[in-house]
């Protein structure tokens, strides 16, 4: 009866023991093994813990695509009507089927106490910047730097109107994929309506005038894809647009 003291002393120094040589996570699994409540509870925080890790991720990724940007694609129903000549027929009502290569991408911008806002609207993959739809409740301008048919997005002036009193505006850009001449003009007409190698404009923009130094009927831009004629005089040449416009240019503006 004496060695029972003697023991039970023995054994406690050797549970003391076992905890200084088992680290801490061994010893939870251990007991979790014993009473199957440590386990259930780490392996509960663990998944609460990766829900909420889970969700973060999510809540950042949604928040890089950009915040407010609507994109609707082919096929679905346009949220408001357009006019332009990238578009078949020139228009698409609202509600009309978007056609295949193009998309329509919008914003609700808020203008600041000036009344006016800058908004940069980007194409999806492979469009280029169409056209300028405009901005409801303001008026809108393309920012310098932002090329019909080149740019991949567009850079937008908005400001309210004269004697308003809007504070937001929704500003709206068609995109449109290029033809193989590099055209974002619906059913382009230049093929047609003059014979020639096509060249494209070399500079951001240039006038387009009716005879070599004539009066200006128009302009053309950076990119833009053009018929020549063959004709050259006096360093000036004549084309014909893909919007279907004759006129000349200085010769140094195409190529």
């Amino acid at each position: 009866m004496q060695r029972l003291p003697a023991l039970r002393t023995g054994l406690r120094a050797t549970r003391r023991a076992a905890a200084i040589l088992m680290p801490m996570p061994l010893l939870i699994v251990a007991y979790g093994l014993l009473t199957g409540k440590a386990a259930a509870a780490t392996a509960k925080g663990a998944m609460v813990k990766s829900a909420a890790t889970a969700a973060a991720g999510v809540a950042l990724t949604a928040g890089a695509v950009g915040v407010g940007v609507q994109v609707f694609g082919p096929g679905e129903p346009a949220p408001q009507s357009a006019s332009s000549r990238a578009l078949p027929a020139g228009g698409l009502a609202k509600g009309g089927k978007i056609p295949a290569g193009t998309a329509i991408v919008r914003r609700t911008v808020t203008l600041g106490r000036a009344g006016a806002a800058t908004v940069t609207l980007p194409c999806p993959p492979g469009l280029r910047v169409a056209d300028l739809i405009g901005a409801r409740g303001a008026s809108a301008t393309y920012a310098r730097g932002t090329v019909v048919g080149v740019s991949r997005s567009a850079t937008v002036l908005v400001s309210t109107r004269p004697a308003a009193s809007t504070t937001s505006a929704v500003v709206t850009v068609l995109c449109k994929r290029p033809d193989t001449s590099g055209s974002i003009v619906a059913g382009t007409p230049q093929g047609r309506a003059a014979s020639g190698s096509t060249l494209h404009v070399q500079v951001t923009r240039a006038e387009l005038f009716r005879r070599p130094g004539g009066a200006a009927v128009g302009s053309v831009r950076l990119g833009q894809p053009v018929r020549a004629s063959g004709s050259v005089r006096h360093g000036w040449r004549k084309i014909m647009t893909d919007t279907g416009e004759p006129g000349w240019v200085r010769a140094g503006v195409v190529g």
